[in-house]
């Protein structure tokens, strides 16, 4: 981690909760969409992924923001100071300390915090690498159900269907008989 200030800990007041929103910052040519990493009451951590680093993202930047809300994309506009400045595996990312919120933005900021600590709740998806082989994978419709004819005492729906019981005149399997004119006829 690049960029980061010796009073962190003291800045990570609030609890964070991770949520996947789309992060625009306004002012910056060209306006990047960013991935929110984490948000909490008093901040947030965006991330640029791949994207570079852009020269304005440096401690002490105030930036205008746009969190957009997963659920409903509403916006949630706020202004934060760059507090932290961070490259890690993951790519770049800074963190913000937001400024001069009043109370409807906190409401959105809480919306937002409900609806990651809703979504921490769920259980997690599986694991691919435990996934099985791609053999496997193959798609088997669940069987279809047995119908044992209808059940006794049935005295509504429709008429049961005729149940067919094989070929006319007690022939069980084989070819149609041959006319009566080829019997005995060798060509």
């Amino acid at each position: 981690m690049s960029g980061s200030s010796s009073d962190d800990w003291e800045r990570r007041r609030e609890a964070r909760y991770q949520l996947l929103a789309e992060v625009r910052v306004s002012g910056a040519e060209p306006t990047p969409v960013l991935e929110l990493g984490n948000l909490s009451r008093s901040g947030a951590l965006v991330r640029f992924g791949d994207l570079p680093k852009p020269a304005w993202v440096r401690l002490g930047h105030t930036v205008e923001m746009d969190i957009i809300n997963p659920n409903s994309l509403d916006t949630l506009e706020v202004t934060g100071e760059i507090v932290r400045v961070q490259e890690d595996a993951d790519g770049h990312g800074f963190a913000v300390v937001f400024k001069g919120c009043d109370e409807a933005q906190i409401d959105i900021i809480d919306d937002l915090i409900d609806i990651a600590d809703r979504i921490s709740a769920l259980p997690p998806p599986p694991d691919p690498a435990r996934a099985a082989p791609p053999s496997s994978r193959r798609a088997v419709p669940p069987p279809l159900p047995v119908d044992t004819g209808p059940p006794s005492g049935r005295t509504s729906g429709p008429p049961p269907l005729p149940v067919d019981t094989g070929p006319p005149s007690g022939r069980t399997s084989g070819p149609p008989p041959l006319p009566a004119s080829r019997k005995g006829d060798k060509r």
